[in-house]
């Protein structure tokens, strides 16, 4: 099992991670197939964006067996206090995306792995 990445956050350096179990539970919760998740770029709603967002810190922390305590509500406050945290997580989950060989080995901004 890959690790998951830290982001930086307002609320310190959290674990995140963009991989089938978060992009499963995304889509059975809003009732999407992978085909819906693909199309779902250009008409996407911030209720999902906040959803995508928080499906991966709680994949994160279940990735490194940590407590997860956050509601979406959290996560959209993070957005609002640090703009540029939304570009760290979607530069992840669009590196985990099926077809990207090399997902998770380009190191960026704000992204590191645990040590």
């Amino acid at each position: 099992m890959k690790s998951a990445f830290f982001i930086e956050t307002t609320r310190g350096s959290l674990p995140f991670s963009w991989g089938m179990a978060a992009l499963s539970k995304f889509c059975t919760e809003h009732n999407m197939g992978l085909q819906d998740f693909a199309k779902m770029e250009n008409s996407i709603t911030p209720t999902l964006l906040i959803s995508m967002l928080w499906h991966g810190f709680q994949d994160g922390h279940r990735k490194e067996r940590k407590p997860f305590e956050m509601h979406p509500d959290d996560i959209a406050d993070m957005l609002d206090d640090d703009a540029e945290m939304l570009q760290r997580c979607m530069e992840i989950i669009s590196k985990s995306m099926p077809g990207n060989s090399d997902a998770g080995n380009v190191p960026t901004p704000g992204r590191k792995k645990k040590p």
